[in-house]
Protein backbone atom coordinates (compact mmCIF):
# COMPACT_ATOMS: atom_id res chain seq x y z
CA UNK A 1 0.00 0.00 0.00
CA UNK A 2 1.53 3.31 -0.90
CA UNK A 3 1.00 6.13 1.21
CA UNK A 4 1.24 9.43 0.36
CA UNK A 5 4.02 11.78 2.57
CA UNK A 6 2.84 15.03 1.00
CA UNK A 7 0.12 16.93 2.85
CA UNK A 8 -3.13 17.89 1.34
CA UNK A 9 -3.76 20.37 -0.65
CA UNK A 10 -6.31 22.08 1.17
CA UNK A 11 -3.85 21.92 4.39
CA UNK A 12 -1.12 23.50 2.52
CA UNK A 13 -3.41 26.30 1.09
CA UNK A 14 -4.23 26.62 4.78
CA UNK A 15 -0.40 27.27 6.02
CA UNK A 16 0.64 29.29 3.50
CA UNK A 17 -2.94 31.56 4.49
CA UNK A 18 -1.06 31.11 8.37
CA UNK A 19 2.01 32.40 7.04
CA UNK A 20 0.58 35.41 5.13
CA UNK A 21 -1.70 36.45 8.32
CA UNK A 22 1.63 36.06 10.50
CA UNK A 23 4.22 37.80 8.12
CA UNK A 24 1.10 40.94 8.01
CA UNK A 25 0.91 40.72 11.72
CA UNK A 26 4.43 41.11 12.13
CA UNK A 27 5.24 44.31 9.81
CA UNK A 28 2.10 46.01 11.51
CA UNK A 29 3.90 45.21 14.90
CA UNK A 30 7.57 45.63 14.55
CA UNK A 31 10.10 48.52 16.75
CA UNK A 32 11.62 50.20 13.75
CA UNK A 33 13.88 52.36 16.06
CA UNK A 34 16.06 51.78 19.32
CA UNK A 35 16.95 54.65 21.16
CA UNK A 36 19.96 53.73 23.08
CA UNK A 37 21.05 56.10 25.04
CA UNK A 38 22.24 58.94 23.19
CA UNK A 39 22.15 57.53 19.66
CA UNK A 40 19.10 56.03 17.59
CA UNK A 41 19.19 52.70 15.46
CA UNK A 42 17.29 51.32 12.78
CA UNK A 43 16.19 47.93 13.08
CA UNK A 44 16.12 44.68 11.11
CA UNK A 45 14.51 41.80 12.61
CA UNK A 46 11.87 41.38 14.85
CA UNK A 47 11.87 40.94 18.56
CA UNK A 48 9.12 39.26 20.57
CA UNK A 49 8.65 42.15 23.55
CA UNK A 50 5.61 42.41 25.78
CA UNK A 51 2.30 44.51 24.17
CA UNK A 52 3.48 47.79 25.94
CA UNK A 53 6.60 47.67 23.88
CA UNK A 54 5.37 47.37 20.46
CA UNK A 55 5.38 50.82 19.46
CA UNK A 56 7.83 52.23 16.31
CA UNK A 57 10.44 53.27 18.50
CA UNK A 58 11.74 51.52 21.79
CA UNK A 59 13.92 53.75 24.64
CA UNK A 60 16.85 52.14 26.28
CA UNK A 61 19.07 52.81 29.23
CA UNK A 62 22.71 52.64 28.13
CA UNK A 63 23.37 51.82 31.67
CA UNK A 64 20.55 49.04 33.51
CA UNK A 65 19.34 48.29 29.65
CA UNK A 66 15.37 48.89 30.98
CA UNK A 67 13.36 49.44 28.48
CA UNK A 68 11.31 52.28 28.28
CA UNK A 69 8.21 53.08 26.43
CA UNK A 70 8.25 56.63 25.89
CA UNK A 71 10.92 59.57 25.51
CA UNK A 72 9.54 61.08 29.18
CA UNK A 73 9.85 57.79 30.82
CA UNK A 74 13.35 57.70 29.05
CA UNK A 75 14.15 61.53 30.68
CA UNK A 76 12.47 61.05 33.87
CA UNK A 77 15.15 57.90 34.06
CA UNK A 78 18.60 59.80 33.13
CA UNK A 79 19.65 59.72 36.71
CA UNK A 80 20.76 55.99 36.24
CA UNK A 81 24.01 55.92 36.04
CA UNK A 82 24.56 52.05 37.52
Amino acid sequence: MDVALRPYDNDMELFRQAVEETRNEYQTRRIKRVHFGQKEMDTIYNAPLPEEFRKETIYMCEFCLKPLTGQIAFERHQVCTI
